[in-house]
């Protein structure tokens, strides 16, 4: 539940006894900052934007609604709500190594190599295989949903890690041959 509507079940009163509340969690109006408002008795949105918690009297339709008692009561927990929606993602990422620059039986040697570490991490090609292939390569790539290979980096945005989110990080071959696609995954 990204975005919460709380609903003011007292009077004004309880709208600025609210407000005050939310502001000593840190959470302010989107514009204005942490003055009190007089609204009466209409209803707060909370909602992430920009990764910082605001609120606002544009309610969002179909949004999970509190009320303001059991907030304040601590019938629903406003700091856990607080903490699940401020929680960092863990980035998506994915390793890739650039083998453009050798050429020959030598791209063909390191390309096995990185994919016999890669293999032996438990990895798979994203097709399920888990063969070593001796052939030369542009670019080899490695996301939580396998191992997959690259003409050029423009194919990256065709492909399904892709689609899902991942962001490639470079890793020269060196550091593949030591496991380094470990700090990234």
């Amino acid at each position: 539940m990204k975005e919460i509507e709380i609903i003011i079940d007292g009077d004004e009163h309880l709208h600025k006894c609210i407000q005050s509340f939310l502001f000593s969690k840190g959470i302010g109006w989107v514009y204005g900052g942490k003055v009190l408002k007089d609204f009466g008795i209409n209803n707060i949105a909370v909602s992430l934007v920009s990764s910082k918690l605001v609120m606002s009297q544009n309610l969002i339709p179909d949004v999970n609604i509190v009320k303001a008692t059991d907030i304040l009561s601590g019938r629903f927990d406003l700091d856990k709500w607080i903490s699940s929606i401020l929680k960092k993602e863990t980035p998506k990422n994915g390793v890739v190594v650039d083998l453009t620059w050798i050429k020959g039986e030598a791209n063909k040697v390191l390309n096995a190599k990185i994919q016999s570490i890669w293999l032996s991490s438990g990895y798979k090609w994203v097709d399920g295989d888990t063969d070593i292939y001796d052939f030369e390569l542009n670019y080899i790539y490695l996301y939580v949903g396998g191992i997959a290979f690259l003409s050029s980096m423009d194919d990256y945005k065709f492909t399904t890690a892709f689609e899902e989110g991942y962001k490639l990080v470079e890793i020269s071959p060196n550091e593949a041959l030591k496991g380094g696609h470990k700090k990234y995954l």
